[in-house]
């Protein structure tokens, strides 16, 4: 597995390659819902995974437009719940 992080900075191409999509930025979090960061969106494709961290509203503008071009997403309320569940199991085991 090969992991590489980029500099967002402007409009940002996704290389072809790519499986996963992680943001993990502020931008459109409440009450700026209608913000998204700048993302050539003809860069993305069905092949890949898109991920939104930002949990409210869980189903941002980012994760839709990514939809749009046929992408599975994760929300980050999901990622959330999920992580608190794992951490909660943990604990109880």
């Amino acid at each position: 597995m090969h992991c590489s992080f980029e500099r967002w900075t402007g409009s940002f191409a996704v290389p072809a390659e790519t499986e996963i999509v992680v943001r993990a930025t502020s931008i459109g979090l409440f009450p700026n819902t209608d913000q998204t960061p700048e993302l050539d969106y003809d860069s993305i494709g069905p092949n890949m995974l898109v991920c939104d961290l930002i949990p409210n509203p869980p189903n941002t503008e980012f994760l839709q437009r990514a939809r749009e071009w046929g992408c599975a997403t994760l929300d980050g309320l999901g990622i959330r719940v999920s992580r608190r569940g794992c951490v909660y199991n943990v604990g109880r085991t």
